[in-house]
């Protein structure tokens, strides 16, 4: 060993250094582990710039000693010459290293200077034997009180760098052979160079990256998309729906966007796996897609932005914009070329997150614009995606009672016509008026829609002449009048159209059966406001071979018990609440019916 310098002092306040480190910078004291492979990635980055055939390689070996834990981490790096080690370790924050790291060395990940002190957070010395090509080898011991000492070696080493850390009593846990392992895994699972991992339990040397990330690997047929889905679970511990590759030159950018395989609310914050220069960054980085791509959890890995000091999370500027843009520029090519070329496998993430779309589209006019055309919709003729009714008239009812009603006649009349009566689906219609400019949308008037049934001819409303005197005076207790119409299906024998002011009178008549008297009587004063002259309406289909039948029958009290129970099951068919006076008064004539046939008999 050669000369030992006098002992000397950081050109900072160390103190003050280290408490920016562990209590603001970074989120943890076990960074150090990422910020010792940084160092040694940059340092084979920087060997490989003249020598570009150089193979890079890093060790990390964990000893036992008593009852601390020592870790050496060795990198066939380009090493450091005896004024570089006074200039990255001894004066950090100089103009002299900022200029180094932010211009001519703009290929590296990290700061050496700060990442080989944030060790101190674990340990009191740190010790650091480094040889550059033709220098000779240099120790360099540094002290958590800010002293330091450099010493010229005369050994014959190899070119590269060896850091050693012995931990505190009271940070063992961090130098654990299991800690350092699964930390050393995590931030360099994709690290260009061999990592390998060696221990007293362990002597033979465990490889700890793949250096490939997974998305750029070759497979053969479908072995890619399983693997893909596998990491996600290995990543994440979720078995992902689907997942979208992406990459963008300009950004040095290639990663997987994930398809959550269950419903998200768009609210939520998500976090997500980045690595920057192929270093994890962090595994739940915000801010990374746009605000509209929700339902999408990344791995990405970034070279041209900038990290924040921490290192992190990425800085806020126009290229991490431009990235976001990007996500969003491939999901939406994603979801348009799905939605044609694979249907199935569409209609399954649809059913997972199509009310979560619904929700943000109603906010987001860029992705209302993209997504509502591919969303489902419940029609008389089945299901429909919006976008084959584009382009043309689209009618809609924003209740589903009155929707179920009309579905079975206008189904017959090939009329298609959406329900609308579940959340956001009215307000999403409405919605495309403005949008889409060759698209009109509409409300559908149910009672109108009564229009478009046949009239009567003069022969067969004499016919059922006297079932319609009979039906005005029974229903006439209901707020309800008959009406006559033909219209299909024949199996439809009457449909019950009820307006508003009948609607809100049954529903105060509901509850004034189920209140105290004092409450019974306010609400009945507020009951006689209703109008009375505004009926809801049976309407009899003459097509149906019932309601032929009884426009044959002359028994008034049987052709009154058979209309107050087509009313009441009209009533049941529609979805509409029965009060309990129709409830018994319904029973009551089903005994009549059975009585009456008990005297046929």
């Amino acid at each position: 060993m050669g000369e030992t310098k006098k002992l000397q002092t950081f050109k900072v306040n160390l103190e003050g250094v280290l408490d920016v480190l562990a209590n603001h910078l970074y989120s943890s004291e076990q960074v150090f582990i990422r910020e010792l492979l940084q160092n040694a990635c940059d340092a084979i980055a920087a060997r490989q710039l003249s020598q570009t055939d150089h193979e890079g390689k890093i060790t990390l070996e964990v000893i036992n000693e008593n009852d601390n834990h020592i870790l050496i981490v060795e990198d066939n790096g380009i090493g450091l010459k005896e004024h570089e080690v006074e200039e990255f370790l001894s004066s950090i924050g100089s103009s002299t290293k900022r200029e180094y790291f932010t211009e001519s060395r703009n290929h590296f990940i990290g700061q050496f200077g700060i990442g080989l002190l944030s060790c101190f957070m674990i340990c009191d010395n740190i010790v650091l034997i480094t040889k550059a090509k033709d220098n000779k080898a240099i120790k360099w011991t540094g002290n958590i009180d800010g002293s330091y000492e450099i010493s010229i070696l005369e050994e014959d080493l190899e070119i590269g760098t060896k850091v050693y850390i012995k931990s505190r009593n009271d940070k063992n846990k961090f130098l654990l052979e299991s800690n350092v392992l699964k930390k050393a895994k995590l931030y360099g699972e994709i690290l260009p160079y061999k990592i390998t991992f060696v221990s007293q339990k362990n002597p033979n040397p465990i490889i700890i990256n793949e250096r490939i990330p997974v998305w750029q690997n070759i497979f053969s047929g479908g072995d890619k998309r399983l693997a893909i889905i596998d990491y996600g679970v290995q990543s994440f511990d979720i078995p992902f729906q689907d997942y979208i590759e992406f990459s963008h030159t300009n950004l040095g950018a290639n990663g997987v966007l994930f398809i959550y395989p269950f419903s998200i609310n768009p609210n939520t914050k998500i976090g997500h796996k980045v690595f920057l220069k192929k270093m994890l960054l962090g595994i739940e980085v915000e801010n990374i897609v746009p605000d509209w791509c929700f339902f999408i959890k990344c791995v990405i890995n970034v070279t041209n932005l900038r990290p924040t000091a921490s290192r992190e999370s990425l800085y806020e500027e126009d290229k991490l914009e431009e990235l976001r843009e990007a996500i969003g520029n491939a999901v939406k090519y994603y979801i348009k070329n799905l939605a044609s070329s694979n249907d199935d496998r569409f209609s399954k993430i649809l059913a997972i997150h199509q009310n979560a779309f619904k929700q943000y589209a109603l906010i987001d006019d860029d992705f209302f614009e993209l997504i509502v055309p591919f969303l489902d919709f419940q029609a008389t003729n089945g299901n429909v995606r919006l976008k084959e009714l584009m382009n043309q008239k689209i009618y809609h009812i924003p209740n589903v009672d009155e929707f179920r009603k009309v579905a079975p006649i206008a189904q017959a009349k090939n009329i298609s016509v959406l329900n609308s009566g579940y959340m956001y689906d009215a307000r999403l219609l409405s919605k495309i008026n403005d949008v889409f400019e060759n698209t009109h949308v509409e409300v559908l008037d149910v009672q109108k829609f009564m229009s478009v049934f046949d009239n009567l001819t003069e022969e067969q409303n004499a016919d059922i002449n006297y079932l319609s005197k009979v039906s005005k005076r029974v229903l006439a207790e209901y707020q309800c009048t008959p009406d006559f119409k033909i219209f299909s299906p024949e199996s439809l024998t009457t449909i019950y159209f009820m307006s508003e002011n009948v609607l809100r009178y049954r529903h105060l008549k509901k509850s004034i059966e189920k209140v105290d008297t004092m409450w019974a009587d306010v609400l009945s004063n507020i009951n006689e406001d209703v109008d009375n002259s505004d009926y809801s309406i049976l309407c009899y289909n003459y097509s149906n071979q019932v309601v032929q039948k009884m426009s044959k029958i002359k028994d008034e009290q049987l052709l009154e018990s058979l209309v107050l129970i087509l009313y009441v099951n009209s009533l049941n068919m529609g979805y509409h609440t029965v009060t309990t006076n129709e409830t018994i008064k319904f029973n009551q004539n089903i005994i009549k019916i059975v009585d009456w046939i008990s005297n046929l008999q």
